[in-house]
C-alpha cells in the first residue's frame, strides 16, 4: 500500500526502485514494517498516515488533533464524542490502511497527557516512569560498553549527552543527577574534548 502511495507522487523508475529496495530491506511480517532508524522511514510513515490526518481534520472535526509519527491525540469536551470519533478512526485505519490500532487511552486534560515518553501537564512537562527506566538501562549499557572497551570515553560522552539532551525539556533534573552520579561523567554527562576545543576557538 505504501508503494502505491509513493507511485502516485514519484514517476522516475530508478528512484522508485531505490525507495522500494529500502522498504523491502526490513519487515516484521511479510509485507509489514519499515526499517527502524532510517530517516526515510519517518517520511514514509508521514506519507502513509497523511490520509488519516485529512480524514480526522476535514470529516470528523475533533476539538483538537496532534500526531507525531504513529502516535496521535484527539481532544473533545465530550467523552461520548471522543469514543465515537475513535471508532470511526479505527474503522478508517483498518479499511484504508490495513492498520489495527491499539486500544484508546481516555483521560481528562487536568490529569495530564502521556505522550512520547512525557507527561504533559498545565504546570510543566515530566518524564514518564517507563522513560526513566529506559534511561537507566541506557546508562548501564554505556557504562558497560565503556568498561569493556567497546567504546572510548568520547563516544560514551556523546551517547550520554545525546540521551540527556532528549529529555532536557522535562522537569527531571534531580533524576538526571541521580542517574549519572557516580559514573565517569560526574553529575551530568560532560562535553567531549572536541566540543570543548570548539568553544575555545
Amino acid at each position: 500500500m505504501l508503494k502505491q502511495q509513493i507511485k502516485h507522487l514519484i514517476k522516475d523508475p530508478k528512484l522508485l526502485n531505490h525507495l522500494f529496495l529500502l522498504i523491502d530491506s526490513y519487515h516484521t511480517l511479510p509485507g509489514i514494517g519499515l526499517p527502524i532508524g532510517n530517516l526515510t522511514s519517518q517520511y514514509f510513515a508521514n506519507l502513509y498516515l497523511s490520509g488519516l490526518d485529512h480524514y480526522i481534520l476535514e470529516q470528523l472535526g475533533p476539538s483538537g488533533y496532534v500526531r507525531y509519527m504513529d502516535d496521535f491525540v484527539l481532544w473533545s469536551d465530550n467523552k461520548a464524542d471522543l469514543v465515537a470519533i475513535f471508532q470511526k478512526v479505527e474503522a478508517f485505519c483498518l479499511q484504508n490502511l490495513k492498520l489495527k490500532l491499539k486500544p484508546a487511552i481516555l483521560g481528562q486534560s487536568k490529569d495530564g497527557l502521556p505522550f512520547l515518553g512525557f507527561l504533559i501537564k498545565s504546570q510543566g512537562i515530566y518524564l514518564l516512569q517507563k522513560s526513566k527506566q529506559r534511561m537507566k538501562k541506557g546508562a548501564i549499557t554505556i557504562e558497560y560498553d565503556l568498561a569493556n572497551g567497546q567504546i572510548d570515553e568520547n563516544k560514551a560522552a556523546e551517547r550520554a549527552t545525546s540521551m540527556t539532551a532528549a529529555v532536557l525539556l522535562a522537569r527531571c533534573r534531580s533524576f538526571r543527577v541521580t542517574l549519572w552520579h557516580g559514573s565517569r561523567f560526574g553529575h551530568e554527562p560532560r562535553q567531549t574534548r572536541w566540543q570543548l576545543e570548539q568553544q575555545c576557538d
